[in-house]
């Protein structure tokens, strides 16, 4: 779980990023609590990151699993101060998109997913470095055990 407070959601529909099709927001830095698994592969730094599962308190990712590749993983949110933390929180709305290429410029845009970047909360709030952006992508959404969203 996690609050919006004063920001506002995003709608990217082709008019600046494309390809497109999605809705983001940034959740209040520290308000990020809970865990979420993914079941969808992401490159990033030429390794491929399978079954990833992130607990969150405060905002802060406090443990990152994924599977032989998790010392991997924590390299990278141990990059800097800022790679830990939440800076979007975002749905997958092009229709034209239907499967998973390890592209993450296609793959968070695939209808039915939804997506965590990490860095952006600090850019925007000019906290400090940035070293890193990258996001992970999750096919389905379930909520106390009903399917939000499925692709």
């Amino acid at each position: 779980n996690f609050n919006i407070g004063k920001y506002k959601a995003v709608i990217c529909n082709g008019k600046i990023n494309l390809p497109d099709g999605e809705v983001f927001i940034a959740p209040e830095l520290e308000s990020v609590n809970g865990t979420i698994t993914y079941n969808a592969d992401v490159l990033y730094q030429d390794i491929t990151f399978s079954n990833i599962k992130l607990d969150f308190k405060d905002g802060k990712v406090i443990k990152a699993e994924s599977g032989s590749t998790t010392k991997d993983l924590n390299r990278i949110l141990d990059t800097d101060a800022g790679a830990r933390y939440v800076g979007e929180f975002a749905f997958g709305t092009n229709p034209k998109i239907d499967r998973i290429v390890k592209n993450i410029i296609y793959d968070e845009k695939m209808l039915g997913s939804v997506h965590l970047a990490f860095q952006l909360a600090i850019m925007v709030m000019s906290l400090g470095f940035i070293g890193i952006w990258y996001k992970f992508i999750k096919r389905k959404m379930e909520v106390d055990k009903y399917f939000l969203m499925m692709n």
